[in-house]
């Protein structure tokens, strides 16, 4: 890995002669022509690229529940992209040269006039006379705004802005200290995607030698931007008591690259964790964790790197077992269908025909996404897992509302894993440590439930609603969140912070 300039780090894949990269590249470009509209409805059910609320150029971003909060800004110093298609697709074609990838010049006069505007923004901030979305008859102060993208800004223009926001507003603008802190940067990965990133540090972290430090990486689900899940990173590194990254993945927002297939997932998340291990972090101290889509890219990252020796961690939550049980699970009929009713019979005939004809074309596009494999490569030490299932009336289970149940979700992969252990248990058969575990584990201490009597959750399906929103099934105590939070923190072996003071003080 090489630094660009600082923010920009570059993660450096095998020396490729430019013809073989030029040959590779056009290649490319023909299969993604002749398989466009194929790759476009599997991507759309998979990603779901149109359906990201993509970020403002001024961002507010609120760090707790109290509607009173005046919230922090994010100056993004790039303009936004339109998101729409084909728009979204022609635009994030990366490209050969790093100054190309860093996208805003001085050579363009609007583009110094939009950094103009920017830095004419910031000071209607200052003052309290903005009146960009959620700013209005609000004065922020230098502490309460963030700065992203300055590193791809070219040098000229670059410094262009500092030296303007020196003379506007004092040369300790970038040196003050933020009431959250909030490192942006930029990767670049080996095949040369571009992503817009975050770290998130708990108070402390950035003093400790990189080899001490604990992170978590954060796989966004379908149809996620990372700037709206800021406020969950940040009460994530807060209470684990780590450094939380997250990213977009390349071609989202403000992130560069084609997806052609998940491979391209599991590439950008790999390439979050080299850039700490190459900057000297162990990999036993990263943990990765996601939800839905993003658990998938997690497990499935996480496996790769256990192959290879890596001992890192995994939270998956309230993901599947693979994009072909996801897709057919919404045919799949469920546990309280009637199996004598002929139109459940009818169901099982289209899930026989959507294995057909599903199966062939999802493998060939590169879409196969086989979580439930990954999983079962990792030790269970190594992992853990939530689902959103609630079967207290059987009559009727409040379960996820997009995985199916008992045919897509992780959680059925481990329930079938457990009646297998159980079945050679009873029969007088040895079992291995691993599979003490799972047969001491409790399935029900995994489930969670949507506690639709918070008036503070607005969303009502228990597959995407705010994690904080969702409750245990058996005391209804703990929230889905505060269970991610110390799994995690067991699974990186960091002490609780209230603990670590009373040892301290012992």
């Amino acid at each position: 890995m090489r630094t660009f300039v600082p923010g920009y780090y570059i993660i450096e894949g095998p020396k490729r002669k430019s013809w073989s990269e030029f040959t590779n590249y056009s290649f490319l470009l023909f299969n993604w022509a002749l398989t466009f509209i194929a790759r476009r409805a599997i991507i759309n059910v998979a990603l779901g690229p149109d359906e990201i609320r993509l970020q403002k150029p001024v961002h507010v971003i609120f760090f707790s529940d109290d509607r009173s909060e005046k919230g922090s800004v994010i100056v993004n110093l790039l303009p936004g992209k339109s998101s729409k298609a084909p728009t979204s697709y022609y635009d994030k074609l990366p490209r050969f040269s790093n100054t190309a990838k860093r996208q805003l010049s001085n050579t363009k006069p609007s583009n110094q006039r939009y950094i103009d505007s920017i830095i004419n923004e910031i000071g209607l901030l200052l003052e309290g006379r903005s009146t960009q979305e959620k700013c209005r008859n609000k004065q922020f102060s230098i502490e309460d705004i963030h700065i992203k993208g300055i590193e791809r800004l070219d040098d000229h223009l670059a410094n262009y802005f500092k030296e303007q926001m020196h003379q506007k507003y004092g040369k300790a603008f970038f040196e003050r200290p933020r009431k959250v802190q909030l490192n942006f940067y930029t990767l670049e990965t080996a095949d040369h995607a571009v992503l817009e990133s975050v770290e998130i540090p708990n108070t402390d972290e950035e003093l400790k030698p990189m080899s001490e430090r604990k992170f978590v990486i954060s796989c966004m689900a379908r149809n996620q931007n990372y700037m709206y899940w800021l406020k969950d990173l940040y009460t994530s590194a807060k209470h684990i008591g780590c450094t939380v990254i997250g990213f977009n993945y390349r071609g989202l927002d403000y992130s560069k690259g084609m997806i052609w297939t998940y491979k391209n997932l599991v590439d950008d998340a790999l390439s979050q964790a080299r850039r700490l291990i190459e900057s000297g972090v162990k990999p036993e101290n990263i943990a990765f964790e996601g939800m839905s889509m993003g658990a998938a890219v997690a497990t499935i990252t996480a496996a790769k790197m256990h192959e290879n020796g890596l001992r890192v961690k995994l939270y998956n939550e309230r993901s599947y077992r693979s994009l072909l049980r996801l897709m057919i699970g919404y045919i799949m009929p469920d546990s309280t269908s009637n199996p004598w009713n002929p139109l459940t019979w009818l169901n099982y005939v289209a899930v026989g025909c959507a294995y057909l004809f599903l199966t062939p074309a999802i493998c060939l596009l590169g879409w196969h996404l086989d979580a439930a494999n990954a999983w079962d490569r990792i030790p269970f030490a190594y992992k853990i897992y939530s689902v959103a299932r609630n079967h207290q009336n059987p009559a009727q289970p409040d379960d996820d509302d997009l995985v199916h149940d008992s045919f897509s979700s992780i959680a059925s992969l481990m329930a079938q894993h457990l009646e297998e252990i159980k079945y050679t248990h009873q029969n007088g058969g040895s079992l291995s440590i691993e599979e003490q575990q799972m047969l001491a584990d409790k399935p029900e201490s995994h489930e969670f439930t949507l506690d639709r009597n918070n008036a503070m959750n607005t969303n009502p399906s228990n597959h995407s609603a705010p994690r904080r929103f969702l409750v245990d099934t058996q005391s209804h105590q703990q929230t889905m969140h505060t269970y991610m939070i110390e799994h995690v923190r067991e699974m990186l072996e960091i002490t609780p912070p209230g603990l670590e003071a009373h040892i301290n003080k012992a």
